[in-house]
Formats: structure tokens, sequence, C-alpha cells
């Protein structure tokens, strides 16, 4: 007798895993790691082996988890947010269903997203020492469009919503929990490029009030594709500009550029010094190009960050690093 087995991985944000198991002989075995659903995100269910009659949903509680994508036996669906969830229960339940049957019922604590704050207070300029970026995320402004021959423009401007779809070919930037390439748990600042050949996104940080000497620090790579083990053929280059209005003009430099290609390592930025002379008010880019393939192109900010400590060591200003791809 020919036994079948189906395995349903559902990677939830901040590192929730359910591993469901079951075979023609009925058995159910449930499996649980780590511990957290957060409100407003989304849900990847895979079905490994699928058939095109097999169905399979998903209920938070009583309420059915909107689906975005049907692929392949992937089913990416969006978490409902409080009306499905009593905000006194720091729980839910996660109901699994094939073919109309449950398979698991499993219950996960709930977090509310926090709002983020939209600038730093001016008032704390002087003791300021360190903007997370992925915090200030909300509030950046989010774009994408495809990279000119010069290597700097950027033509077919769209602006983009925040959170952004992983399903949007316009390209998002979102925070996630997720596996990298390396292996590791981590919370990231996730931006994919348009995608076309030379696809780009970016982000612009107001940052308010931030004097001293300030430096940029961060590491990037990939987010794993765990169905599917797919790759980013020729890799991203990841980059940090920095605006800024001198004597009523206005500039623009980069401070930071790399290519990197996935193989299965993150690259750690040393601190990089932002010119002296920018004033305390400015903007800072983040910025993913793609080359000539984009639709992999799955890459991440770990600790994306500005500091101005007293004593940090920093890298000559305007020192541009590249890696032959």
């Amino acid at each position: 007798m020919t036994v079948l087995k189906k395995t349903i991985f559902l990677p939830i944000p901040l590192l929730s895993f359910i591993l469901l198991t079951g075979c023609n002989s009925g058995e159910r075995n449930t499996s649980v790691s780590n511990k957290q659903l957060l409100q407003d995100s989304t849900l990847l269910v895979t079905l490994a082996n699928p058939s095109d009659s097999d169905r399979i949903s998903v209920l938070v509680n009583e309420a059915a988890a909107t689906k975005i994508r049907i692929n392949q036996g992937q089913l990416l669906l969006r978490i409902p947010g409080n009306e499905a969830i009593d905000p006194k229960h720091a729980t839910v339940k996660i109901t699994v269903k094939l073919n109309d049957q449950v398979l698991s019922v499993v219950d996960l604590p709930y977090q509310t997203k926090p709002k983020a704050s939209t600038s730093v207070p001016v008032s704390q300029a002087e003791n300021l020492q360190k903007v997370d970026l992925i915090k200030l995320a909300p509030a950046a402004g989010w774009h994408s469009g495809v990279l000119l021959a010069d290597s700097s423009t950027i033509a077919e401007d769209k602006i983009l919503n925040w959170p952004g779809l992983e399903t949007d070919a316009s390209g998002y930037a979102r925070e996630d929990s997720v596996i990298l390439e390396d292996g590791s748990h981590q919370f990231v600042l996730r931006m994919h490029p348009k995608w076309v050949d030379n696809g780009s996104v970016y982000g612009d940080f107001p940052i308010k009030g931030m004097k001293g000497r300030r430096s940029f620090s961060a590491t990037v790579g990939f987010v794993k594709d765990v169905p599917t083990n797919t790759v980013s053929t020729d890799g991203v280059t990841f980059q940090v500009w920095v605006a800024y209005s001198l004597n009523g003009q206005a500039m623009k430099k980069m401070i930071f550029s790399r290519h990197k290609n996935q193989d299965r390592s993150l690259y750690t930025i040393p601190p990089v010094a932002l010119p002296d002379e920018v004033p305390p008010d400015f903007t800072l880019e983040l910025r993913v190009n793609a080359g000539k393939q984009s639709l992999t192109d799955w890459a991440a900010w770990i600790r994306p960050q500005l500091k101005n400590p007293l004593m940090i060591p920093v890298v000559p200003e305007l020192k541009i690093t590249s890696e032959s791809k």
C-alpha cells in the first residue's frame, strides 16, 4: 500500500511555525515552535504534493483569513485585524482545514501592532544616540521605479503603500520576522525591487534634529524561500544615500553601495560616517537595486540604524565597496 504524506508549513510573522503532517491512515501530528502572531500580518500556507482538488482554509478564531494569492499549493492570507480578535485576550486560535476536515487547532500568543513614531522629537536632539530605522519605516516615503544607465537616477517613479504586499509587481517594503539565507530568524526591513530588469525600490526616512558625529550601520542579506529554496539569480545592490540642504542648495550623496549575491551568509556594514556638512535635519534613503533578474530579489535589512555616540570607529566618508557578481 502506498502511503501518501502531506505537509503544511506556515511561516507566521514573529517566527511562529506550525508543521502539520498526516497520511492516509488518519494520523495527525502537530508541532509548534516559536511563539507569536502579529496583527495585520500575512500567513503563508504551503501544501506539499498538491492536487487540483485540494482545498485549504484557515480560521483565526472564527474569522476566515483573507486569501491574497493561490499558486502551486501555496496559499497567502491576510490575518484579520481586531474585528476578529478580542484585545482582552492574549491568544488566538488558528484552525487549519484541508478538504473541509480540521487538521489542527493551535492557540498562539497575539501581539497588537504598536503605533510607530513618525519623527524623532527635536527636543531630544541633544541627547539622541540612536535611530531605529525599522521603527521609523511607516513614516518613510516609499517608492519604486527603474534604475537608469547612470546607476543613480530612478525613472518611472511610483509611490508605494506601507506595508506593501508580497504580490505587488511594483515592488514593496514591509517589516517581517523571517528566516534568512544563513538560517537565522530575524526581524527585518524587507525591500523588493520592481519586477522588471534593473528594478529599484527605495525609502526616504525623515530625520529631525540629529546632531553630532552621525553614522549608519546595518546587516544585509536575503530572505530564504523555505518552500522551494529558490534563490536570487544575480543578487541586488544595497545602497544608502543622504539628502540635505546646504546654504539653500539641495544636496544628495551616496555613502554606501555594495552588490550582494544570495550565498547563505549575511554581510555586516561597518559604521559609515555621514558627511560633516549634513545639518541636523536631513533625509536618509535606503535603496535596493535589481540586476537583469528581479522576481526573487527578497532583500532584507537587519538592524538598520543611525548613531551619534561620542566615540565610534567609522569608515572614511564616501568609501564605496563593491563585490563582483
